[in-house]
C-alpha cells in the first residue's frame, strides 16, 4: 500500500466511496500479485502496529535498528517483518521498474 497509496482514498477512488463487505466493489480491485486480490478495501488490515513496522523498515533499509547490538540482537518479529517487507519493497520496485521500460520503449 506504501507504494500504491493513491489507491487507498476514497475520496478519489473510481467507486467515490469506502468499499467494504456490505459494498464491494464489482471486480478485484486491490490486486497485490501471489498475495491477495480483493473486491473490498485492503485499508482496514492496516494496524497500528503494520503502520509502525512500515516506518520501521525505513529506518532498517538505513541500517538503523530499533535495539542496540547487531541484526541477532533484534526481536525476532522484527527481523521476520523487515524480511517480508523487503521481499514485497524489492518485487514492487522490479514491477515499477518493468513498467517504466514498456511505458519508454
Amino acid at each position: 500500500m506504501g507504494h500504491n497509496a493513491e489507491l487507498f482514498r476514497c475520496e478519489t477512488c473510481s467507486w467515490g466511496r469506502h468499499c467494504d463487505a456490505s459494498r464491494p466493489a464489482p471486480f478485484a480491485k486491490w490486486v497485490i500479485r501471489g498475495v491477495i486480490e480483493s473486491r473490498t478495501c485492503l485499508l482496514p488490515m492496516i494496524t497500528q502496529q503494520s503502520r509502525y513496522l512500515l516506518r520501521m523498515y525505513t529506518h532498517y533499509k538505513n541500517r538503523l535498528l530499533p535495539h542496540a547490538g547487531g541484526l541477532l540482537d533484534q526481536p525476532h518479529y522484527y527481523i521476520d517483518a523487515m524480511e517480508i517487507l523487503s521481499d514485497l519493497d524489492a518485487k514492487a520496485q522490479a514491477e515499477q521498474a518493468e513498467k517504466l521500460r514498456r511505458e519508454t520503449r
